[in-house]
């Protein structure tokens, strides 16, 4: 991937992690993907299951898109997701969902999971949990709320240019203050 046509197939089908193995129809277009590697049976499990159109990220892409709020349909969209490394897509999901979300379901263990891979310092998921630590507790840890912000903070530099000045809303707020 890192060389010749690798880095084109890298860019056009987002390949994050290695190795990733693309399913990809007669169209060019992705159907599915899996992610890492495993032994011939499981690996061959794992293919029949990515070959079958209502598995693929593609398929529930378009259900998303077409305004399938179901929630165990976001469940398995958002696990697909990640499953595929596609943790940005996921996180934009939650992100749309999360004002609609009571704080039980916000903070389950999946999201959780989720935030602490966040990049961008201007998530509202952040603004809401440094402005409602106290309130979410019951959820997650403050321990845990400080972690995730850490971590997106951490990430949000490391995939910054280097050299670059960031600026995050917050930033702006506190320097005002």
């Amino acid at each position: 991937m890192e060389k010749g046509e690798g880095i084109e197939i890298k860019r056009k089908y987002e390949v994050n992690l290695f190795p990733t193995f693309l399913i990809i129809g007669p169209d060019g277009n992705e159907i599915n993907r899996i992610i890492g590697s495993d032994e011939p049976e499981a690996f061959i499990k794992k293919v029949k299951a990515a070959k079958d159109p209502k598995n693929s990220v593609a398929t529930l892409t378009k259900r998303y898109e077409s305004g399938d709020r179901d929630s165990t349909f976001i469940n398995k969209y958002i696990e697909t997701l990640c499953e595929s490394a596609l943790v940005s897509k996921a996180l934009k999901v939650v992100e749309e969902l999360f004002p609609k979300l009571d704080n039980k379901e916000r903070f389950k263990s999946a999201y959780i999971n989720l935030y602490y891979q966040m990049e961008d310092c201007n998530s509202p998921i952040l603004d809401y949990m440094i402005d409602h630590k106290p309130e979410i507790k019951e959820y997650i840890s403050p321990e845990m709320v400080d972690g995730v912000i850490a971590n997106a903070v951490q990430n949000y530099f490391l995939m910054s240019a280097p050299g670059k000045g960031v600026t995050t809303k917050r930033s702006m707020h506190m320097q005002r203050s």
